[in-house]
């Protein structure tokens, strides 16, 4: 067993490339993970496990060797444009939400307008109404 620092010299990378791989290798790599004493271990098969993926890793990058943990530069492409497209996706979902919520204030504002031309013409009522009141109570008291 070796601490994640001693793998990661072994390896000739980063702790963070080390700890990287065995995020991206769980849960196949997590039986060959300890803690001890607070630290973390990493057993034999599991560095071999590590070592392996980043021959791979090397190779899918189309001769460019990086041992860094982090994907290559093909692999990037694609990442990148699989987040493109998601974004994409995102973006006109929001756009398609914007609208709607559009659409209700729209509706929303029509309401108003209605319930507001409703109010001042029942207030207008009233006042009429009040004024005829005042003229009979008027009327009433000068006979």
């Amino acid at each position: 067993m070796k601490k994640v620092k001693e793998v990661a010299d072994e390896l000739n990378v980063s702790r963070q490339s080390v700890y990287n791989w065995l995020q991206k290798l769980e849960p196949e790599i997590n039986r060959f993970v300890k803690q001890v004493e607070g630290v973390k271990v990493i057993e034999e098969p599991g560095i071999e496990m590590i070592r392996d993926n980043l021959k791979v890793d090397k190779q899918d990058d189309e001769g460019v060797e990086t041992a860094s943990g982090a994907p290559g530069p093909a692999r990037e492409i694609e990442l990148l444009q699989e987040q493109i497209q998601q974004l994409k996706e995102q973006n006109e979902y929001l756009k398609e939400q914007i609208d709607r919520k559009d659409r209700r204030l729209d509706n929303y504002q029509v309401l108003i307008k209605q319930r507001t031309d409703r109010v001042e013409m029942l207030e207008g009522e009233v006042e009429k109404q009040q004024e005829g009141l005042i003229e009979r109570i008027k009327s009433f008291f000068r006979r």
